[in-house]
């Protein structure tokens, strides 16, 4: 049973870890479209 929840625990990570990525990715979009609309 342990095995099962270390696995769940690492797995649960991963994801977590991909949505941090794609998360950071969309804030830097949104911040060089705000920095574009103020530039010009």
């Amino acid at each position: 049973m342990k095995a099962i929840e270390k696995t769940n625990i690492q797995h649960g990570m991963l994801v977590f870890l991909h949505w941090l990525e794609f998360g950071v990715c969309w804030i830097i979009v949104y911040f060089a479209g705000i920095l574009l609309a103020i530039a010009e």
